[in-house]
């Protein structure tokens, strides 16, 4: 492209960046796009994408933004919600896990609570410890489909991600 090619280009990216933002972040095919601006200032095929790439690559950032609030959203709801659901799975089984080993060692159960324990019998006893160990694997699913969402969420959403982050480390390093 010529000198004269470029900054006619150039003054048609001043004019149009908005434009072309406005309609990629709308997730349509970017040839029309380029058509469209072609016959609008009369250019080349190539002088209107070497256009709409430039803009496409200095504005990144705005247009990924543009294109998935409600993703976003999603993807912070399921992110969230995964990491809880993980964290609640993770205490529920150290708190069965706890509550075994004090059932089998009979740790930190005073004198009544024994003698009621031995009252009703090992077989009560072995009803209780089978509960218990039944929720375990529940849990053990439970974290592990609360890790798959939140992996899922950043994996899923990873451009935004990246351009959040970005955007938080230049705020807190201004």
């Amino acid at each position: 492209m010529d000198n004269s090619m470029q900054k006619r280009v150039d003054q048609i990216k001043i004019l149009e960046t908005g434009t072309i933002v406005d309609y990629l972040s709308r997730d349509r095919p970017e040839e029309d796009l380029i058509l469209s601006i072609c016959e609008k200032y009369d250019l080349r095929c190539e002088e209107g994408r070497t256009l709409v790439d430039q803009v496409k690559e200095e504005n990144a950032d705005r247009i990924v933004l543009r294109q998935m609030p409600l993703k976003f959203i999603l993807a912070v709801c399921i992110g969230v919600g995964g990491g809880a659901l993980f964290l609640v799975s993770l205490l529920l089984l150290i708190d069965l896990i706890t509550l075994i080993h004090q059932i089998v060692s009979f740790e930190g159960i005073d004198a009544r609570q024994l003698i009621i324990l031995r009252s009703v019998g090992p077989d009560l006893m072995m009803f209780f410890l089978q509960q218990i160990t039944n929720a375990i694997p529940m849990a053990v699913v439970f974290m592990i489909q609360g890790l798959a969402m939140l992996i899922g969420s950043v994996i899923g959403m990873r451009e935004v991600w990246v351009v959040l982050i970005d955007r938080v480390a230049k705020m807190l390093w201004k």
